[in-house]
Order: C-alpha cells, then structure tokens, then sequence
C-alpha cells in the first residue's frame, strides 16, 4: 500500500547541506520519486511530529536521513524512526552507522551528493522491500528504549562486578 516515493523531510537550511539539495533537487520536479515534507521546525509546534509522522512515513516506500555540517554530523532520531516505520532508509553516511549495526545494501542505502539521483530508483526493486525489512528488524532488536535500558543496566552491573 505504501507509494513508491522517498520523503525527504526536515529544515531545509545551511546547517544540513546535502538535505539542502535534495530538497532543490526535488523543486526542479524533473524526479516525481521524491516526496517533500517540510518542516520548519520544533518551535511552537509547527510541522508533523510525533505519530503523525510516522504516519505520514507510513505511505511511503523510502524516506532521507541526511545529518548536518561538522560537528554534527552524527545520526539524528531520523535514523532509527525511518527504518522503524518500515521504510526503505536512504542514508548520508557518518561515523557511526556501522557501529549501530547499518550497513549499504543490506539495513540502508548509504547515499552522497553524488549517487542520490540514482540510488533512489532501488525504491521501485522488490529488493527495497528486503531491505526496509532488515532495517526495521535491526532497529526493533537492538535500538529500542528497553535495548538502551538493558545496555546500560549490563554497564553498570560490570563495573560494580555484580
């Protein structure tokens, strides 16, 4: 039932650059792949937040985490709210993805400024589907609150030697 597009939300400022250009990418309306969500911000309430955009993420294949100019250019809580929502993550690259258990064609697209034109198209393959699975099931088993909790709790209870 999802569309065969990916969401491209988020602030579109310079602090986000790669994000910046997908979003100008998408206004030369020359892909129609590419579903825009803008999202002004968190103050005063403006943009979907909460369930109602996971819901919105809900009708879509894929969607975009991209993360900002150094220094953070870390993963942002779109990393694990897009694979969970069941869609088709296309990822920037940053440091830490491999550490959290996402790796390219298997739990993610990594994409640049270079190959995001062409990476999108996967979104129309019967193994974006594949893939969208993988991530979701990573995220369920090992990025959830109760994970963290367990995590930490077996951080604490080694260094007291419980």
């Amino acid at each position: 039932r999802r569309e065969n597009n990916v969401v491209i939300s988020g602030m579109d400022s310079c602090i986000y650059p790669f994000r910046r250009k997908i979003f100008a990418y998408s206004r030369q309306g020359q892909d129609e792949i590419i579903k825009v969500l803008n999202h002004p911000s968190y103050a005063n309430n403006s943009g979907l937040t909460g369930n109602a955009y996971y819901d919105f993420l809900r009708t879509s294949k894929g969607a975009f985490a991209t993360t900002g100019k150094a220094p953070i250019n870390f993963s942002v809580m779109k990393y694990f709210e897009i694979p969970a929502s069941g869609c088709l993550p296309f990822f920037e690259d940053n440091p830490e993805l491999r550490y959290l258990g996402f790796i390219d064609g298997v739990n993610c697209i990594l994409i640049d400024e270079g190959n995001f034109k062409q990476k999108i198209n996967i979104i129309k393959s019967p193994i974006a589907v594949e893939i969208a699975q993988n991530a979701f099931s990573l995220v369920k088993d090992h990025h959830t609150h109760n994970n963290r909790i367990e995590f930490i709790s077996n951080m604490i209870a080694n260094f007291l030697h419980l």
